[in-house]
């Protein structure tokens, strides 16, 4: 109790008597340390296998924009979020139906693992769930500072529809990413919409599951050296 009472009279009108302030200064001490070593991470970008697929998410996106539109394409953020809706259901299904193939199937930090319950149940009862979604698409926005901040995407676009682009070190990734994924069904699924099977997860799903890296040594290699090495050193 008296262990108790002296938490309250700590933490009694902390807000109101420092404002917001860093009266100690050692905030600032944290957030250098915190740019220095997780490079722009944070609570809800926990998940390195998404550093690699936004941008190879971003290049098969252009590719496809690019195919049905004669060689000139902008940028169409609601297209691109709908696709990349679709890809974070492909990721969080392949996720969970790992476990079956020796992976841990732990989905903490997974995005869209409450917003896709319905759709993961339906997947996991009937054996195969449709892909026409109108929800999700938030991997751009939790993910892009990290990488920018690992130096696999650049905001130094000379396009001013595109958002980023892709950088020399992201590029070595997704080359990689389309190397395993040659005539993937599941690449045409994200693009494209579709049915999604449980059959075809189990086929492809590694490559896309947040705990498959070691399907893909590869990549897992490049995504090591972008934690430790810093893009300017590279």
């Amino acid at each position: 109790l008296g262990s108790f009472a002296m938490q309250i009279f700590w933490n009694n009108g902390e807000r109101e008597n420092i404002n917001g302030l860093d009266i100690m200064g050692m905030r600032q001490l944290d957030q250098k340390i915190e740019q220095r070593w997780v490079s722009n991470v944070t609570t809800i970008s926990i998940r390195a296998r998404y550093l690699s697929l936004l941008p190879w998410l971003l290049t098969e996106f252009y590719r496809s924009q690019l195919a049905i539109s004669n060689g000139h394409a902008d940028f169409d953020e609601k297209t691109f979020k709908r696709v990349s809706g679709r890809m974070e259901l492909i990721v969080l299904a392949a996720s969970i139906l790992g476990k079956e193939s020796g992976e841990s199937g732990n989905t903490s930090g997974v995005l869209g693992k409450d917003l896709f319950a319905a759709e993961i149940t339906s997947l996991l009862q009937d054996g195969a769930v449709s892909l026409d979604l109108n929800k999700g698409g938030s991997t751009y926005g939790t993910y892009a500072m990290p990488c920018r901040g690992f130096g696999l995407l650049s905001s130094d676009t000379t396009d001013s529809s595109a958002p980023v682009k892709i950088s020399p070190r992201g590029k070595k990734i997704v080359e990689v990413r389309q190397k395993a994924l040659q005539s993937s069904n599941l690449t045409s699924l994200m693009i494209n919409g579709g049915i999604l099977t449980v059959a075809l997860l189990k086929s492809e799903g590694n490559l896309f599951s947040v705990n498959g890296f070691t399907s893909c040594p590869e990549e897992l290699s490049l995504l090591r050296e972008a934690f430790l090495l810093t893009y300017y050193q590279h």
